[in-house]
């Protein structure tokens, strides 16, 4: 009887060792798992990243203000802003922000867009609006009291670059009166 009950308890003791086994290769498998997914996602969205820096990369100061013919009319109160595109293919946008004193605002140019504050030079307000080519330049007027920046004196652009807003690149401030730069 002594020899059966010790068969049983090596049988049970045998039987515990092996559930441990398999709980603790469970684990394992669960972590492993998880280490994949997180590994997978995480991957993607550090592609997507890099895949948007990438169109910024290299292009700074490809999209720039052509300071000599960029000026405040101050008797129309316009600013004349002219924006060139160097050797860049992809250009969808310019993201243009006019400040002064009294306030700031932006607004994105874009083949087709339309602003009542901002026309093409010699069109009119409220027109169709381009982005210039590769190493092409187009330059936009922009009412400031219309727009509610009236003593706006100050313009930074930011290119949009395959669908990515890359930083500013270019700005300038004070700008000259246009009667003065002529």
């Amino acid at each position: 009887m002594i020899a059966t009950r010790q068969n049983t308890d090596m049988r049970s003791q045998h039987k515990r060792g092996m559930s441990e086994i398999i709980v603790t290769m469970l684990m394992i498998s669960l972590v492993m798992g998880l280490a994949v997914v997180i590994w997978g996602v995480s991957r993607s969205l550090i592609n997507e990243e890099i895949e948007g820096a990438q169109s910024c990369f290299g292009n700074f100061g490809g999209v720039q203000i052509s300071k000599q013919y960029t000026c405040i009319n101050s008797t129309a109160n316009e600013i004349k802003v002219s924006i060139s595109v160097g050797d860049i293919d992809s250009v969808d946008g310019v993201l243009v922000s006019v400040s002064g004193d009294s306030g700031a605002k932006s607004f994105t140019i874009t083949n087709g867009s339309t602003f009542s504050y901002v026309k093409p030079f010699g069109g009119s307000y409220g027109g169709s609006l381009s982005v210039p080519g590769k190493n092409s330049a187009l330059t936009y007027v922009i009412h400031r009291t219309n727009m509610g920046v009236s003593d706006a004196d100050s313009i930074t652009i930011a290119p949009i670059i395959s669908s990515n807003q890359c930083e500013a690149s270019d700005s300038l401030q004070g700008i000259d009166d246009c009667l003065l730069s002529a």
